[in-house]
């Protein structure tokens, strides 16, 4: 019986979401938006990771979503 190999170990993935949403009906503010990036990017998400938005129809930004694997963390 030989011990266990200490070069194989266990991956973790760890995933995250950062969403951030606004009571404003007329959207989203630039500083909201701002404060998502800012905790998406300290969350360890790939800076080229997509955001996805809900937005009235006028267009205004009702909430925005970072999903991905964080790395660095």
């Amino acid at each position: 019986m030989s011990a266990p190999n200490p070069q194989v170990g266990l991956e973790v993935t760890t995933h995250r979401t950062v969403t951030a949403t606004t009571e404003s009906p007329d959207g989203m503010t630039l500083d909201e938006l701002a404060g998502l990036l800012r905790r998406a990017m300290a969350a360890g998400l790939d800076p080229h990771t997509p955001i996805r938005v809900r937005a009235r129809r006028n267009g205004a930004v009702l909430s925005a979503t970072v999903a991905g694997v964080a790395t660095g963390v």
